[in-house]
């Protein structure tokens, strides 16, 4: 039996986004893991009693019909053993035992990857940026990563590809998936010139928990994070939060203050990001950095001079029914009265008094976190002792909470309700 089955059967009982370094420090390997004993895994401390339970009810064999689909569909299986797994994934906290790709996986070697990410509501402004960027990146010797999604992400993709270059499309479903069939056509070129990679089997749904255990590798298999016009509750925040946790670069495009779908990029610069007005901002400490790795004599002409690879029309966005309200005159004109407590507690759900409940559809990890969070904000170490459960797995749920907008981030990586 190959190894994979054994970093199948592993993955399967860790969970995604589980804190793989503890465990790899631990026993080195899947196949170890198997070996090892039911005491010997429960007195190594690595593990939850929920993994412990998976492991003893699965084994690697049950895998097998799995490594077979992938291989008639020419899905590759990658494990951290995998000559062409990345190598910057590899020092995460967090990095995913199996990785699902099809296309060209030797692309994940490349010396120069960065992510690129930001709202898939994008206005043209937006995209345009994106997509000429990244033509100038792509051309100056970068690799672009991005989610494979609608506005931002497609932008950056197109953008690699128009300028003749690779990119890579990290997924939140399996590759089976149909998920965006808007996207399906531009998925399908980067699997033919480029890579699409997964850490989800293939037949897992589209779930909002995947998004922000997915973004984690974005920024982990890059060298920075690029964000283009992000709001102060957008998943491309989660992906800056990631890259600042893993030691990367964080950049972000300044946009227009009056419009609250810039306000989280804006946020970043004023907490420290770098400025972005042209692909020579991103490139130049890498220059220096990584001598002979980018042209900078290709980064200085984005905005003004790069052609545009993109249709002027909006990024597609869901419809949504319009509720028709008919005022009374006389309720019209009653005169200002200040908020009820009650309204604000409706307005600012952060002021009710009520009890707390956490959304549905959250994991249970997520479920035991929200329920150790306060308004005093607390770190990662204090809420994984409070939950019993490992920091790692602790981080990728507060990334759910905050991306069900229950859970905020406080300076210093602490977190509150």
């Amino acid at each position: 039996m190959g190894t994979a089955a054994y970093w199948l059967w592993l993955q399967n009982a860790m969970g995604p986004g589980a804190n793989a370094q503890e465990m790899l420090a631990a026993f080195g390997n899947a196949r170890a893991v198997w070996n090892a004993t039911p005491t010997e895994r429960a007195v190594s401390a690595v593990f939850t009693p929920r993994q412990l339970n998976a492991m003893r009810s699965g084994s690697p064999k049950d895998f097998a019909p799995l490594i077979r689909r992938c291989a008639a569909n020419g899905w590759i299986i990658l494990t951290p053993e995998s000559v062409d797994y990345p190598p910057l994934l590899r020092t995460i906290i967090n990095p995913p035992l199996v990785l699902f790709c099809q296309g060209e996986t030797e692309l994940l070697h490349h010396p120069m990857p960065l992510g690129v990410v930001g709202t898939r509501g994008a206005s043209y402004r937006s995209r345009k940026i994106a997509n000429r960027l990244c033509v100038s990146l792509t051309g100056a010797g970068t690799l672009i990563v991005s989610g494979g999604a609608l506005g931002v992400d497609s932008a950056a993709h197109e953008g690699a590809l128009a300028a003749l270059g690779k990119t890579i499309a990290v997924l939140g479903t399996g590759l089976d998936v149909p998920y965006l069939m808007e996207n399906a056509p531009l998925r399908k070129r980067i699997s033919e010139s480029g890579v699409l990679v997964t850490e989800f089997p293939p037949g897992t749904a589209a779930m909002s928990r995947n998004f922000p255990i997915r973004n984690r590798i974005i920024s982990g298999m890059s060298r920075g994070v690029l964000v283009i016009e992000a709001g102060e509750r957008s998943g491309s925040l989660i992906t800056a939060g990631f890259a600042l946790e893993q030691g990367r670069d964080v950049f972000a495009v300044p946009g227009d203050i009056a419009e609250s779908h810039n306000n989280g990029s804006n946020k970043l610069i004023r907490e420290g990001a770098k400025p972005v007005f042209s692909a020579y901002d991103v490139l130049e400490d890498y220059a220096r950095r990584f001598p002979g790795l980018v042209n900078l004599d290709r980064a200085d002409t984005v905005l003004e001079h790069a052609p545009d690879y993109i249709q002027p029309a909006e990024t597609p966005r869901k419809k949504r029914s319009k509720k028709v309200v008919t005022v009374q005159k006389d309720e019209a004109e009653q005169p200002y009265v200040p908020f009820s407590e009650v309204e604000l507690a409706v307005a600012d759900p952060y002021r009710t008094t009520k009890p707390r409940v956490c959304p549905e559809g959250c994991s249970l990890n997520a479920t035991a976190v929200f329920g150790a969070l306060k308004e005093e904000a607390q770190d990662a170490d204090e809420l994984a002792r409070a939950c019993s459960l490992p920091v790692g797995e602790v981080l990728a749920a507060v990334t759910e909470l905050e991306l069900f907008g229950v859970a905020r981030r406080a300076p210093g990586n602490r977190f509150s309700i």
